[in-house]
């Protein structure tokens, strides 16, 4: 965060498209055992779905927590611009194959890379980072399915969206 910034003037929140990237090496290592598992369609099937995901998720929590959800500038307006980075998935699209299954302790990962900036003034105002790991919970095996993964992304768009929502009605009670 930028010393001395103060989020308490901001009630609503402007979100710009999410950009989402992979993992590096990640296509090309599913394209390792299975050629052409990860097509180019595949790829961007993949990034649209979880962007719009992020959108609705982001949407719908903020909204349900009292801040309105804008697409015009104003002092009490709060840019986000969003990324999901990073992005691994144990199973991207395991309906595609139904003689192959998939088991794994995780659904996968990625990292939210949101960078917060005034609407008027367009100053960067703060950048948060953070990665989380989907599934795993008690340690066991389980099906991938791509089902599970919406689901998995699902948990942790609201966790981040909880995570700001909180952060944010923090800062206004400061003030």
């Amino acid at each position: 965060m930028k010393p001395g910034v103060s989020f308490a003037p901001y009630t609503k929140v402007a979100i710009l498209e999410c950009f989402v990237a992979f993992q590096r090496g990640f296509v090309q290592n599913m394209n390792a055992d299975d050629p052409l598992s990860m097509t180019p369609s595949t790829v961007n099937r993949i990034k649209t779905r979880l962007a719009a995901e992020f959108m609705k998720v982001f949407k719908q929590q903020l909204t349900t927590n009292g801040f309105a959800v804008v697409d015009d500038a104003a002092k009490d307006v709060l840019v986000l611009r969003p990324a999901i980075i990073n992005l691994e998935i144990q199973a991207p699209d395991p309906m595609g194959q139904p003689d192959q299954v998939t088991l794994s302790q995780t659904t996968g990962q990625m990292t939210l890379y949101l960078e917060l900036y005034d609407s008027v003034s367009s100053e960067l105002l703060a950048r948060v980072i953070d990665a989380e790991q989907a599934g795993g919970a008690g340690g066991g095996f389980g099906w991938q399915t791509s089902v599970g993964n919406l689901f998995a992304a699902d948990q942790i768009l609201k966790r981040w969206s909880d995570h700001l929502e909180l952060y944010l009605r923090a800062a206004q009670a400061t003030h």
